[in-house]
């Protein structure tokens, strides 16, 4: 599904990951001076309160206004579903999540910032359905072994220029979003899905080498767009191409709809519309 080079690039991270796993499975996080490592599963506020190091379990959902600072490794899952009182989450020295980051369905849920996480491992991150959450900070995120779904937030733009691989799909759909920014992101293991973005205006993937399933962009005809050479997609169609803006009237399911533009590279062609 891709070159040799770009097959070993992805062998390296999970290699890199691999280690990782291995060292923290040996205990090398609880040699850490003044480490504190916290067995088995904590909600939030109980990390909070016990400075937890890391967290041999999973952290789950539990507090307001929660900032963990001590915290590096969770060797579990992060999840936090359906908490009405949880307004921000900051883990600004946490490194890696073994086992996956879900964050969804929080009406009140206004900030996520994790600006040292490296690595996650698992099913990937999923931040799902938080109506007021306006800003993720991911900035150091170099490689997601499950899918990456930002999806159904108030996000304006997303950056994680850090990122250089991802194992799963990759899927963004938020109605405010302007800007999409992944810069170093070389390898998508399933397919790309950025649709529904409304106000989209910019969408940055320059250095994308391969993408294994479908790519599927929807942009408006105003909207930049780069998403690299994908020439390294040696079952594909290769390089990204742009569909005319021009449609038949049967394809408008409204009168006044405005067509955009579709980016894609192999699989089914779809046309898409912003009412």
């Amino acid at each position: 599904l891709c070159t040799t080079e770009l097959a070993a690039k992805v062998t390296e991270l999970e290699t890199k990951d691999a280690e990782l796993q291995q060292c923290l499975d040996a205990a090398g996080a609880a040699a850490v001076l003044d480490a504190i490592v916290c067995e088995g599963d904590r909600t939030l506020a109980e990390a909070q309160e016990d400075r937890c190091h890391t967290v041999t379990g999973d952290l789950l959902g539990g507090g307001k206004d929660v900032n963990l600072p001590n915290l590096v490794f969770v060797l579990g899952s992060l999840s936090v579903y359906n908490n009405p009182n949880f307004d921000t989450l900051t883990m600004n020295n946490l490194e890696y999540v073994r086992g996956g980051i879900s964050v969804s369905g929080n009406n009140n849920f206004a900030s996520l910032a994790m600006n040292n996480l490296k690595t996650v491992g698992g099913t990937g991150i999923l931040v799902f359905g938080n109506p007021k959450l306006a800003s993720l900070a991911m900035n150091s995120v170099w490689y997601v072994h499950g899918f990456i779904g930002v999806r159904y937030n108030n996000l304006v733009s997303l950056t994680m220029d850090s990122l250089q691989a991802v194992r799963g799909d990759l899927s963004v759909r938020n109605d405010n979003l302007d800007t999409l920014t992944m810069n170093n992101l070389k390898y998508v293991g399933g397919r790309i899905l950025v649709e529904g973005n409304d106000n989209l205006a910019s969408l940055s993937m320059p250095n994308l080498e391969v993408v294994v399933g479908d790519i599927s962009v929807a942009l408006a005809s105003t909207a930049s767009c780069a998403l690299g050479d994908l020439t390294n997609n040696a079952d594909r169609d290769g390089h990204c191409r742009r569909l005319a803006a021009v449609w038949s009237a049967a394809w408008n399911p409204t009168a006044d709809s405005t067509p955009q533009m579709l980016w894609w590279a192999g699989g089914r062609r779809r046309r898409v519309y912003n009412a």
